[in-house]
């Protein structure tokens, strides 16, 4: 299965190919971004999926911001594809160059700066 994987400490976007069968699918997700714990942070678009480690807020320095997404995200990411309807997970959809287009890499300062701007009180307990 093809996917997306975002990497914050190289900022940038790269193909990478996971298995295709459900658990080590999802393990390997957990290896690529380096936890154990997963979340799906957002629904982009062409039924792309955004995966996140929800606890890398606490672990990590280092961010990125998505243009489908409220809030800056900790640690790397996997973008897959879903299947309209069903949800299951399938080859990613989105073009390499889009994704790179939308996505913002920063550091810890820079999302306190952004959640500053946004005088976003969640974003602000984020990162403090």
């Amino acid at each position: 299965m093809k996917a997306i994987l975002i990497d914050v400490a190289a900022m940038r976007v790269a193909r990478i190919t996971l298995p295709d069968d459900e658990p080590r699918l999802f393990a390997a997700i957990r290896e690529r971004i380096g936890c154990t714990a997963l979340a799906l942070g957002a629904l982009l678009p062409k039924n792309d999926v955004l995966f996140f480690n929800p606890l890398a807020m606490f672990e990590e320095e280092l961010y990125f911001k998505h243009v489908g997404t409220d809030t800056p995200i900790a640690g790397n990411g996997i973008v897959l594809g879903s299947v309209p309807g069903t949800g299951e997970p399938c080859s990613v959809q989105s073009h390499l160059a889009s994704m790179r287009a939308s996505l913002i890499f920063m550091d810890k300062w820079d999302t306190i700066e952004w959640a500053m701007r946004r005088n976003d009180s969640a974003a602000r307990a984020m990162v403090a």
